[in-house]
């Protein structure tokens, strides 16, 4: 990913989705933000599970690709830089930020897929699925095994997720969305962000247990 934008453009941009991050110490990926750079466009992305903002700024796009870095260390850079232009370069898992005078490197991590689905589109979770094993090209690389984390089909009452897409025999874990199991199986997924990449049945194995263990802390009070 290579992208250079006009720094006053990247500060409206980092202003706009910065209003629902926060910090986040339970789970500090939500204190990211999803940079993706396509079409001569730069596509800022943020969530805090409960509602996501998005927008988009344009740029020269010299090489597609997209990356997650924490919020607020972007934007320190960003403000704190006179400099017309900024450059915005992926290298491996991290943002390389440069301009005339500056330059910074800011650890990412690598970018989960998502398909999201809702009752005004007419569509759900089995749509986003189906998207998945369809219309997806596992070759593409956003979808290449070393590169997306895990794959999440969403609507607003079931989550699935697969950690490999392999056509119609991608195997997808269904999550109930506000409920223990979703919550446990959230923890273990973000944890999961900074480690060597589990097998879908162990991911399912860990969640499963720790469920049990919850409910168990849960009775003995």
């Amino acid at each position: 990913m290579k992208a250079i934008v006009l720094q006053e453009n990247l500060i409206k941009g980092l202003n706009t989705v910065n209003r629902i991050i926060g910090k986040n110490l339970m789970l500090p990926i939500l204190n990211n933000v999803l940079i993706k750079c396509e079409n001569s466009r730069i596509t800022l992305t943020a969530t805090n599970l409960e509602i996501a903002i998005i927008t988009s700024i344009g740029a020269n796009i010299e090489k597609p690709g997209e990356l997650t870095v924490p919020a607020r260390l972007l934007t320190e850079f960003v403000m704190s830089n006179s400099d017309k232009n900024i450059t915005l370069e992926s290298d491996g898992n991290n943002l390389k930020c440069l301009s005339e005078k500056y330059q910074a490197i800011i650890n990412g991590l690598p970018v989960a897929t998502m398909e999201l689905k809702n009752k005004l589109t007419r569509q759900n979770v089995a749509d986003a699925v189906e998207q998945y094993k369809k219309h997806r090209d596992p070759r593409e690389l956003v979808f290449q095994f070393k590169r997306g984390i895990a794959h999440f089909a969403v609507d607003d009452q079931q989550i699935e997720f697969c950690t490999k897409l392999e056509g119609m025999s991608s195997w997808f874990l269904r999550l109930r969305a506000k409920t223990l199991f979703y919550t446990v199986a959230i923890a273990v997924l973000l944890k999961a962000l900074g480690m060597i990449l589990l097998h879908q049945q162990e991911i399912a194995r860990n969640v499963n247990e720790g469920c049990r263990s919850v409910r168990r802390s849960k009775s003995a009070i």
